[in-house]
């Protein structure tokens, strides 16, 4: 999938170029809370942008998969093959779910290692 980042780039840098349109209605909302999938979304799409190759295989292991947003799915799963997107509550993805602190420092630290840098 490509994106158009050049509106974006004009209208706030090129550090928001990762989460134009991540799960908002009207676009970028720089002061929004974030949900986990969106977060999930965010991280991919800028692993993406650095070239890693992120090849998402069959079966997923959240009870409720079903709750992730279509445009989300292909990050969700191919992030928690890679040990960055973890259950809450046992095996659930709370897919909608804001995304607290401390669970966004853990999957930035989570993905900085499957990455092979160090965190």
């Amino acid at each position: 999938m490509k994106y158009d980042f050049t509106s974006i780039m004009n209208r706030h840098g090129k550090d928001a170029i990762a989460v134009d349109s991540v799960g908002q209605m009207n676009g970028f909302a720089p002061e929004a809370p974030i949900s986990r999938q969106d977060l999930a979304t965010l991280l991919f799409r800028y692993m993406e942008q650095q070239g890693v190759d992120v090849t998402v295989s069959d079966g997923f292991a959240f009870a409720d998969e079903e709750q992730i947003a279509e445009y989300a799915r292909q990050a969700m799963y191919a992030l928690h093959q890679l040990g960055v997107v973890q259950g809450v509550d046992g095996d659930n993805a709370a897919p909608q779910a804001n995304a607290t602190r401390a669970q966004t420092a853990a999957m930035l630290h989570r993905l900085l290692n499957a990455l092979g840098t160090e965190a």
